[in-house]
C-alpha cells in the first residue's frame, strides 16, 4: 500500500471488548466528556461543562452510549457548581452572622460550626473531581457508567 492510499482509507477504529458495538474511540470521548472535570478546575467550573456539551453535541447523533455519558458528565458539572456557588453563599452567610455576633459571646461559639462549614468549600468540589475522574476511568474501560441519581433523572426525561 502506497502512501496515498493510507491516507486515503480512514483508519480502522478497534472494537473493545465488554460493551458491544463501541470502538476504542467511543470509549476515549466518553472518558474525555467525564475528565473534562479536571479542566473545570482552573476554570471556575465551566471548563468541564464546556467540553461535555462539546462532545454530547458533537456524538449525539453518532453513539447514543457516548452522548448519554456526555451528558451525563454535562448534569453532574453543572449540578456540581450550583452546589459548590450556593455552598459558598451559605458559608458567607454563616460568617456575616459569626461577625456581627462576635461583639457578643455569642458570636465566638459560633466559629467551629463556620469552619466546619467553610471545608465543604473544599470538600465538595474535591469529592465532585474523584467522582469525575472514576466516571472516566470506568467508561474508558468498557464498563457502562452511571452518576448516583443524575442517571436516573436523564432516563426519566427521555
Amino acid at each position: 500500500m502506497t502512501t496515498a492510499e493510507q491516507f486515503e482509507q480512514p483508519p480502522e477504529t478497534a472494537r473493545v471488548e465488554g460493551l458491544p458495538g463501541l470502538t476504542q474511540d467511543d470509549l476515549t470521548m466518553a472518558a474525555l466528556a467525564h475528565a473534562g472535570i479536571l479542566l473545570g478546575l482552573f476554570t471556575n467550573g465551566l471548563g468541564g461543562i464546556v467540553v461535555a456539551l462539546a462532545i454530547w453535541l458533537y456524538e449525539k447523533e453518532r453513539s447514543a452510549w457516548v452522548s448519554f455519558q456526555a451528558l451525563q458528565a454535562l448534569v453532574f458539572q453543572i449540578a456540581l457548581l450550583a452546589v459548590t456557588v450556593l455552598a459558598g453563599g451559605a458559608v458567607g452567610a454563616v460568617w456575616m452572622v459569626v461577625g456581627v455576633l462576635s461583639a457578643l459571646i455569642v458570636g465566638l461559639c459560633l466559629i467551629p460550626p463556620a469552619l466546619s462549614l467553610t471545608a465543604l468549600l473544599i470538600v465538595i468540589p474535591l469529592a465532585g473531581l474523584v467522582y469525575g475522574l472514576y466516571a472516566a476511568y470506568e467508561t474508558y474501560h468498557g464498563r457502562d457508567f452511571r452518576y448516583w441519581l443524575v442517571a436516573d433523572f436523564l432516563e426519566r426525561k427521555r
